[in-house]
């Protein structure tokens, strides 16, 4: 919906308002309107999707360094007026979409859609760039209300936190984090995560995020990163803290889509909608199936605990298992593990500590 040149996107488990330069103004989840992730509670506004060029110019190795002087040169290419202004592309009952444009430097150029889905707890930014800068940064900003010391950022295998302020050395030096899928800002109670696919430079200052696009660089090679680039994040506010809420799913929701397959209707047998695997219990996730490495037939499933938190979890397999060992990072067989046989299916109970990494090698 526009009202007075914003645009009003909800479906019940996200609200958001989208000023006419591409900017979010304002972020609730579900009926929580009191709380808004760009409205600080003395009514200031705030806001995020704030696409901001830097100057980038190492004093060594130009394609792998970023220096802490670079953000001293800020500029917002979306606070007022752009070239192709905030539109609606597509309304419906399934989706909707707005559409805007701007120029980025001297010589290149961004196209945004901004959607949400019927039934998405998050607002998608599929990005595409014509990128020809020369030592330039590219990055995208949320100034949030949250009040925290600490952002939390996603790894393989689990998270890790950083400090929000600048009091010692060590803080002052982490103005660039490496970090996965998601980095989030948390009170108690509630939040904000930044989901991503495929940039992996985070900045968390204060009560923002910022996400690492694009770079430019010049040596060892002038072409590096030149022309067409398309990517997406997200930002999804949540109740609860990044451990209580559902971000890790999400994260995995959002850098693995669902992949859709027409077949013909002869061949869609009445169990076709069952699971041969699933995963009973908060914060045990299911990372790798494969095959083992030593060709005897044996499947690996590796799992891990992702919230830091002690956890419990019962996996079911709808497979003819004979035998359960643990196994270590080279798949070597190790302990039994004891499972149960329920009709078709078979139940392994699985303890895990923070963090754990717990392999389980089938045998058929």
């Amino acid at each position: 919906v526009e009202r007075n040149g914003n645009f009003a996107l909800s479906n019940g488990l996200v609200s958001a308002v989208i000023s006419s330069s591409g900017q979010l103004v304002s972020l609730t989840s579900g009926a929580d309107t009191k709380r808004d992730v760009f409205v600080t509670a003395g009514g200031k506004q705030l806001a995020g999707n704030k696409l901001l060029l830097f100057d980038d110019q190492p004093l060594y190795w130009d394609a792998w360094d970023i220096m802490d002087y670079h953000l001293e040169t800020e500029t917002c290419l979306n606070n007022d007026a752009v070239s192709t202004p905030v539109k609606i592309v597509e309304n419906n009952s399934l989706r909707c979409s707005l559409s805007w444009g701007c120029k980025v430097g001297r010589t290149s150029s961004l196209q945004q859609e901004i959607s949400l889905t019927a039934d998405c707890p998050y607002i998608t930014f599929h990005t595409t760039v014509d990128w020809s800068e020369n030592h330039k940064l590219l990055k995208v900003g949320f100034d949030t209300s949250i009040q925290t010391t600490n952002a939390t950022y996603d790894t393989q295998f689990g998270s890790l936190k950083r400090s929000t302020t600048v009091n010692t050395s060590w803080d002052s030096a982490r103005y660039e984090v490496c970090g996965h899928k998601w980095a989030d800002l948390s009170e108690p109670g509630w939040g904000v995560s930044v989901l991503n696919e495929s940039k992996f430079g985070w900045s968390g200052r204060d009560s923002s995020l910022t996400l690492t696009l694009l770079k430019s660089p010049k040596a060892p090679d002038d072409t590096c990163d030149m022309r067409q680039h398309s990517f997406a994040y997200a930002i999804m506010p949540h109740t609860g803290t990044v451990e209580e809420s559902s971000v890790v799913q999400r994260g995995y929701e959002f850098n693995n889509p669902l992949k859709f397959e027409m077949l013909p209707s002869d061949a869609v047998a009445a169990e076709s909608s069952r699971s041969w695997c699933s995963i009973e219990g908060e914060g045990v996730v299911l990372h790798t199936v494969k095959p083992a490495e030593d060709g005897s037939g044996d499947l690996v499933l590796r799992l891990f605990e992702s919230k830091g938190t002690r956890s419990s979890a019962r996996v079911e397999l709808l497979l003819p298992v004979r035998a359960v060992r643990e196994c270590n990072g080279m798949e070597d067989p190790g302990d039994e593990v004891d499972f149960t046989q329920n009709a078709d299916a078979i139940i392994i109970p699985v303890n895990l500590t923070p963090f754990k990494i717990f392999a389980l090698r089938l045998s058929f």
